[in-house]
C-alpha cells in the first residue's frame, strides 16, 4: 500500500468504516476480501503519485471508487439490512433519536394511565434506539446518547435481571413447591421459607457455572442485547461468573451443613 498522509489515512479509514457497516448486513461477502479489493483499487489509481499522498488527491480517488454502498449489492443485504440502510446515516441526523426519546416519553405517560400500550411504545422506542446503534456503527453518537441510552438502559437492566437472577425465583419457585411434598418435608429439616431460599440459590449457582462456560465461548450472546454497555465484555470476564457461581455453591454447601448441624435453630421450624 502506498504511504498515506495522516489526513489521508483518516479519510480512507473513514471510507472503510462505512464499508464495513453496509458489510455488516451481508453474510454472503466476505469483509477482508472486499477490503482486499478496495485496496487494490486505491494502489492502481494511486501509482505514481508523489508520497506520502495528500487527503485531497485521495478523496479524488474515492469519489471515482463511488460510494461505500456500492460494495454490497442490494441482493447481498438480508431484510434487516435493506430496511437499516434506508434509514438516515448521517450522525448529525438526530431523528432517530428523538422518534426513540419521544416513544419513551409517551409510553412513561401512559404508565399513569395504566394502559397496555405503553409496553408497544417501550418497544418501538428499543426498537429505533438500536436502529440508531446500527446506523451509527463505530461513530461516536455523540449528545444523542442522552435520547437513545434511557431506553436501551431500561431494556438492557431488565435482560441481565432475568438472566442472572430470574433462575433464583424460578429455584425458589420449585423448592417451595417440591416442600408440598410429604416425603421432601420428612428428609430434611429446613423450613419451607429456608428450603425454597437454598433451592434458589442452588440453581442459580449451576447457573451462573454453565452460562459462565457458554459465554467464554460466545461473548457476542451478551455483547450483542447489550450493545453498547457491554462492548468490552471479554471471554476471561465469564470466566468470574463461573466462578462466581462456584463460590456461591461452596457457601450454600456450608450453609445448609451448619444450618442441619443446628447454628441456626433460631430459624428452624
Amino acid at each position: 500500500m502506498v504511504e498515506l498522509s495522516e489526513s489521508a489515512q483518516k479519510g480512507l479509514n473513514d471510507y472503510l468504516r462505512q464499508v464495513r457497516a453496509y458489510l455488516r448486513w451481508s453474510k454472503s461477502l466476505d469483509r477482508d476480501e472486499v477490503e482486499q479489493n478496495i485496496a487494490e483499487h486505491i494502489e492502481r489509481e494511486l501509482e505514481g503519485t508523489p508520497e506520502p499522498v495528500s487527503c485531497s488527491t485521495l478523496e479524488s480517488v474515492l469519489a471515482r471508487l463511488g460510494s461505500p454502498s456500492q460494495w454490497v449489492p442490494p441482493e447481498a443485504l438480508n431484510w434487516w439490512g435493506k430496511l437499516i440502510l434506508k434509514l438516515p446515516t448521517d450522525s448529525r441526523d438526530w431523528r432517530l433519536a428523538y422518534a426513540s426519546f419521544a416513544f419513551l416519553l409517551a409510553g412513561a405517560i401512559l404508565m399513569f394511565l395504566v394502559s397496555p400500550l405503553q409496553v408497544v411504545f417501550f418497544a418501538a422506542s428499543f426498537i429505533i434506539a438500536r436502529a440508531a446503534l446500527a446506523v451509527a456503527g463505530d461513530t461516536d453518537l455523540g449528545a444523542q446518547k442522552w435520547f437513545l441510552y434511557p431506553i436501551l438502559l431500561m431494556v438492557g437492566a431488565a435482560f441481565v435481571a432475568i438472566l442472572f437472577l430470574g433462575p433464583a425465583l424460578l429455584g425458589g419457585a420449585i423448592g417451595a413447591g417440591l416442600y408440598d411434598l410429604d416425603e421432601i418435608r420428612r428428609r430434611n429439616a429446613l423450613g419451607v421459607i429456608v428450603f425454597a431460599v437454598t433451592s434458589g440459590a442452588l440453581v442459580t449457582s449451576l447457573w451462573w457455572i454453565v452460562l459462565g462456560l457458554i459465554l467464554y465461548k460466545r461473548p457476542g450472546l451478551l455483547r450483542q442485547p447489550l450493545r453498547p454497555f457491554a462492548d468490552g465484555f471479554t471471554p476471561r470476564r465469564s470466566l468470574t461468573l463461573s466462578g462466581a457461581g462456584v463460590l456461591l455453591l461452596l457457601l450454600l454447601a456450608g450453609f445448609i451443613a451448619l444450618y442441619m448441624n443446628g447454628a441456626f435453630a433460631l430459624f428452624t421450624p
